[in-house]
């Protein structure tokens, strides 16, 4: 099913083609799809680090990788404009922005201190106690008569 739709979208959008068993029957031909489809989408530009293993969609294990890879491969087909609509929750990837700046910019940003860097402004410590210290409970000086 995913193989499908995802064969769908990239002949839509980019022509990144992959060869596809339309009508696997055996076990390595299913893999084979699969294997296609990833070889495909890292093609696309889906990173490494966002595709499942093989094994992991034909036996249905760690399927959060899988939805993982496929929210990348939204981001990625979105970021490329592809020609289909996309649901509110994928995100598109940022392109780089690069920015120059003149020495006079540089210069006069090292010459401002931003409190970023911290104060020590009003520090104290009172009223503070060490964490895992139990509470300091004091008796009065006045004695406590139990006439019960």
């Amino acid at each position: 099913m995913v193989l499908r739709l995802y064969h769908k979208i990239v002949n839509k959008a980019n022509n990144v083609a992959f060869r596809f068993n339309q009508t696997p029957k055996m076990p390595f031909h299913k893999m084979e799809n699969i294997s296609n489809f990833l070889n495909a989408i890292k093609l696309y530009g889906v990173p490494e680090i966002s595709c499942f293993q093989t094994v992991d969609l034909y036996e249905n294990k760690q399927c959060y990788k899988i939805i993982e890879c496929l929210r990348a491969l939204a981001a990625v087909a979105q970021s490329k404009s592809a020609p289909i609509p996309f649901p509110n929750w994928v995100v598109k990837i940022s392109q780089k922005q690069k920015r120059e700046f003149t020495n006079e910019q540089i210069k006069g940003g090292e010459a401002v201190i931003p409190l970023q860097y911290g104060t020590n402004k009003c520090a104290s410590q009172k009223g503070m106690t060490p964490y895992g210290l139990s509470r300091q409970i004091k008796q009065n000086d006045v004695s406590l008569n139990n006439n019960f």
